[in-house]
């Protein structure tokens, strides 16, 4: 058996300290703690306060924890050797102070003499916890950045370590993931692969790998590179550096090659200050060589949605189906919560130590940095592709995601990257002429508001100060500048502002206060006015109404209600006004955003720059002033939009995940589900005069509630700005959600299952295999579990669907080609004269059946051709 001690030993060494300089002197050391033999040593920053009453180190909470991870990845504590930067107790634990510095200077040559015994009794790998113990090692940047890297420490007698950072135990507590629950866990999962790391190459040893790049080429050079990897047949990591991100005006500066984790070509194309590397007839030569290579090899990328469509751009012949990896899509499939930047995939699977900041924090342009510097750093990017790939292949199989990865993440890039260099087509004089009209809306609202209320011209309704003071009486800080008015002079501008300001004061205050009310505060400690805010003060003003007897109180409320209900639309227009109205196309005139398969944890799509995905839905009323958005993205001339959209998606998925027999019955019998939902809720049936509002109350509540697992408050609160009319009270609310749930035992039962499955294992698999770990607070993955199951499922029919879709469109000849996924709806362009042939493969993909349980299920499509968005 191993003995761990924290003997005299331990103690001894640190006598070479200099601790007649140490402002902690004359504290009670406490020794390391470490066997006979050891091979990898924990260093911490300095002992706490029931370190100090034990005299060993890490026995406080932080060692508790420490002892937790250690036992997760298979160490055994009394093989390791512990101990501190410093051996003494800082004041209140901290060693961020003067005096903690001078104390690490003071304890630094008993330090060094430690790590020589320790490399004596066997250590060659060391974990250092934290940024103290990483600075001790002359390792610099942010503990977030340099984790999980592998560092080479000499002392001064020439003996080497591998010395990994991680995180201080006791930053995971204040962050992250306790045991107990409570906390975020996804630094405490890098935490422990840190340690799993470090154990690996204590026992296993480590060898770096070199860096054979190429960064000064030849054409002969690049040929005789791509020749070799053409006749190897190897897989070519791919890496550009730009001059910016636009897809019209960003130029490579270089692109970067790697055949294995070591050797690399960089080619540039422009050096410095942007002159060409290349003569015009060398380019020839390269670029000739560079599609060669392209046409040929597998490809693999970090994020090739960025690469291959500047490649492209800029003349390269790139085939979709030569991308046979992306690194960063294959460690979302293994694990879609975690970060997915290159930095933080090769912590955990690489060698590479860390050198982004080498790019990222440079202080001129990519064209006027050192060359060099900036081919090697976009070597490296390409080198470690190859160094993490075929662990995380690994990982793919052990937890059985290499098919998940087959038919539908790998399938979906060429989807994405179609979608990505297509664009879709728009009109800017659509979108003026709806500017122009939101802008006279809004300002016939402002005219309303202002006269109903009797405010000044100078109130300002986008003031969330001045709307404070008019509904809650709550005096705007700018108020205490008012006694100046008396001492500035009519007609400067300063005086204007004041006056301005003293009829907001005088004519603006409030019209009515609601009694033994506090409003909910904002993360700044402010009264919310935000849309939140305001729904629940009327939702208040409500319950005021519906107990009070008093006439003139009744009618200043319906007053203050009317004015609200207006104000909300004067918010709503002015939102759509600055959401919809700014679009910029290309100079092609189309719009390419950028879609991110990586961009949520269920697999469904993500959508930036700008985000399509939010377009607002068409509305039953034609004249709702969101409607004519979705007519801005309009065809080609001579083409069309063909659009499939699946039903009711989440309602069908749900009731196939859950069996629930009266879902079930919905769509086998095509009932009407939100009829039957308002029956269950309200009690009522058609000919009710609330039936139309409780319906509306009903979809919310089960789009909300039951498809998404939100919280009680919250759906109550989405129903009340849904069918005010109603004027549910949350016990209203309550009654007709228990309702609900008393005529669905099955569906709670399911909840119930979901939800204890998570919070004891915090992972969960869907029905198409998608695997999630949940590392959010634990107050929140119940309700997230179940929109996951959901969510996830349709994500996988949509990304599916979308991979046979495109496959089939070039096999049969046709042009179509895709320009958006919204949600469960997919789009695409084609000729006017292709379009009946593409409906028929498009729906007929969509609707295939598929196993869900063991049953095969079918889920309906609606499918439209027009000319612009709006009309499909």
């Amino acid at each position: 058996m191993i003995e761990a001690t924290t003997t005299g030993s331990s103690i001894h060494l640190r006598a070479q300290s200099n601790c007649a300089l140490c402002p902690f002197t004359g504290k009670r050391k406490v020794g390391a703690e470490h066997p006979a033999t050891a091979k990898l040593m924990l260093v911490g920053e300095a002992p706490g306060e029931t370190e100090e009453q034990l005299g060993k180190p890490f026995s406080g909470a932080s060692g508790r924890l420490l002892n937790w991870v250690i036992s997760q990845v298979g160490l055994f504590r009394p093989a390791l050797w512990i101990t501190n930067v410093i051996y003494c107790r800082p004041p209140q634990n901290d060693i961020s102070t003067i005096d903690g510095s001078d104390a690490i200077d003071a304890c630094a040559p008993g330090f060094r003499a430690e790590l020589e015994a320790a490399y004596d009794a066997g250590v060659r790998t060391i974990l250092a916890l934290g940024a103290v113990a990483t600075k001790a090692f002359g390792i610099t940047g942010a503990i977030h950045d340099v984790r999980g890297s592998v560092y080479t420490y000499t002392t001064y007698s020439g003996k080497k370590f591998n010395v990994i950072p991680t995180y201080h135990p006791a930053a995971i507590m204040r962050q992250h993931w306790k045991r107990s629950g409570g906390g975020t866990a996804d630094a405490a999962v890098l935490w422990q692969a840190d340690f799993r790391k470090a154990k690996a190459i204590s026992e296993d040893g480590y060898a770096p790998y070199e860096e054979r790049f190429n960064l000064q080429p030849t054409v002969a050079d690049v040929t005789a590179f791509v020749e070799k990897a053409i006749s190897s047949n190897a897989l070519v990591a791919v890496d550009t550096e730009t001059t910016g991100l636009s897809y019209d005006y960003a130029r490579i500066v270089v692109i970067g090659l790697a055949v294995s984790p070591e050797d690399a070509l960089s080619v540039p194309i422009l050096t410095d200050h942007g002159r060409p590397y290349w003569k015009p007839e060398e380019w020839i030569t390269v670029s000739a060589a560079l599609n060669k290579l392209f046409q040929t090899c597998d490809q693999v990328y970090q994020n090739c949605f960025f690469d291959v469509p500047i490649l492209r751009k800029n003349g390269f012949e790139v085939p979709f189906e030569k991308i046979l990896y992306d690194t960063l899509l294959v460690h979302h499939t293994l694990s879609p919560e975690t970060k997915h930047d290159l930095a933080t995939i090769t912590s955990l699977y690489g060698k590479t130590p860390f050198w982004k900041s080498e790019f990222r924090d440079r202080e001129t342009t990519i064209l006027d940095m050192d060359q060099m510097v900036m081919r090697r750093y976009n070597l490296r990017d390409c080198v470690v592709l190859h160094q993490v790939l075929p662990a995380m292949l690994d990982d793919l199989r052990t937890l059985k995601l290499e098919e998940l990865w087959r038919t539908e993440v790998h399938p979906l890039i060429p989807v994405v990257l179609e979608m990505t260099e297509t664009g879709v087509g728009f009109s800017p004089s659509r979108m003026a002429t709806y500017r122009n009209t939101l802008t006279a809306h809004l300002a016939a609202l402002k005219t309303e508001l202002l006269t109903d209320m009797s405010l000044p011209d100078t109130f300002n309704l986008d003031s969330d100060d001045h709307i404070r003071w008019f509904l809650y009486g709550i005096e705007p800080t700018s108020f205490k500048h008012l006694p100046e008015l008396a001492t500035k002079k009519p007609g400067t501008k300063i005086y204007a502002e004041l006056s301005g300001l003293k009829k907001v004061h005088d004519e603006g205050g409030p019209r009515y206060i609601l009694p033994s009310w506090t409003p909910p505060k904002t993360d700044t400690g402010k009264p919310a006015v935000d849309k939140e805010g305001l729904l629940a003060y009327r939702i208040q003003l409500n319950n005021r109404l519906s107990t009070i007897k008093s006439p003139e109180e009744q009618s200043a409320i319906r007053r203050l209600l009317d004015w609200m209900t207006k104000l909300t639309e004067y918010n709503r227009i002015g939102k759509l006004l600055s959401t919809y109205t700014k679009y910029k196309p290309d100079l092609d005139g189309r719009i390419r955003p950028r879609w991110i398969i990586h961009g949520t944890v269920s697999g469904r799509l993500a959508c930036r720059d700008p985000n399509l995905m939010n377009l607002p839905k068409p509305k039953d009323d034609p004249t709702d002033p969101a409607s004519p958005v979705r007519s801005f993205f309009v065809a080609a001339p001579g083409n069309v939009f063909v659009s499939c959209d699946y039903i009711n998606l989440e309602a069908q998925l749900l009731a196939f995940e859950t069996e629930d027999p009266i879902l079930c019955a919905v769509f086998e019998q095509g009932l009407n589900l939100h009829d039957l939902n308002t029956r269950s809720m309200f009690k009522i049936e058609p000919d009710n005069p609330r039936w139309k509002s409780a319906r509306k109350a009903a979809k919310v509540f089960f789009f909300g509630g039951i498809s998404y697992g939100g919280g009680d408050q919250t759906i109550y609160q989405k129903v009340y700005l849904e069918a005010p009319e109603l004027n549910l009270t949350f016990a209203d609310f309550k009654r007709a959600k228990d309702s609900w749930m008393r005529d669905h035992p099955a569906y709670v039962a399911w909840k119930n299952r979901i939800i204890t499955t998570v919070m004891r294992d915090r992972e969960l698999r869907t029905e198409f295999g998608r695997l999630r770990q949940f590392l959010g607070n634990a107050a929140d993955i119940g309700k997230e579990a179940l929109d996951f199951m959901i969510q996830s499922a349709g994500a996988s029919l949509v990304n599916r669907a979308s991979a046979r879709i495109y496959a089939r469109l070039r096999q049969e000849g046709l042009s179509a080609k895709f320009v958006l996924q919204i949600h469960d709806q997919l789009v695409l362009e084609c000729p006017e004269s292709e379009a009946e042939s593409v409906k028929a493969i498009v729906v007929e993909e969509m609707e295939r059946p598929f196993l869900y349980h063991g049953k095969p299920r079918r889920i309906p499509v609606e499918a439209t051709i027009g000319p612009d968005f709006g009309a499909v």
